[in-house]
């Protein structure tokens, strides 16, 4: 039912499936190389997806591995970052910078944001908690409006002032 055709006039390729007509069109590929997909009769980019249905224009990149991290990878002549499910860090989703070698975002399955780690605990790391809390370098910021926090850092008090908490008492 379906075929591929090849229009040497117009040079371009198209497969179609379901039939020959043109709504059964799934890929093209024109003569600079750029692939259309979903329909796409005038793809403007390398891979140019399109589609009239909500919530179809999606790409899937799945591993089945355990701990696998299946990630898109972003490279300019300079710097490489790669966006990923990390299974070795609890299936977080990340942001790695492939140049350096090094995570700069991460997104626990928690709900907590952590920036320049991998750990919400790493003394280099920035975190933000779901609840708004935020640790820092050995400091903890704390929405905690007038409760004392169970270890040191800062919160704002019931009058608005801030407060410098110990694990034994406000000061």
């Amino acid at each position: 039912k379906g075929n591929i055709f090849y229009d040497s006039d117009n040079n371009f390729m198209v497969f179609k499936t379901n039939g020959t007509g043109s709504s059964n069109e799934r890929i093209r590929i024109t003569s600079s190389g750029f692939i259309g997909m979903g329909g796409n009769t005038n793809p403007t980019n390398v891979l140019h997806i399109k589609t009239a249905v909500n919530n179809t224009a999606v790409i899937t990149l799945e591993s089945t591995a355990t701990d696998s991290y299946p990630f898109l990878r972003l490279k300019n002549d300079a710097k490489e970052y790669q966006l990923t499910c990390h299974g070795v860090l609890s299936d977080a989703f990340t942001i790695y910078d492939g140049t350096a070698g090094s995570h700069r975002l991460l997104i626990t399955s928690g709900g907590q944001v952590v920036v320049g780690g991998t750990s919400s605990q790493a003394s280099d790391a920035v975190t933000l908690m779901p609840d708004g809390e935020v640790t820092a370098a050995g400091f903890y910021f704390s929405n905690n409006i007038g409760s004392p926090m169970n270890t040191d850092g800062f919160r704002r008090h019931t009058t608005g002032t801030i407060c410098i908490d110990t694990a034994s008492k406000e000061r």
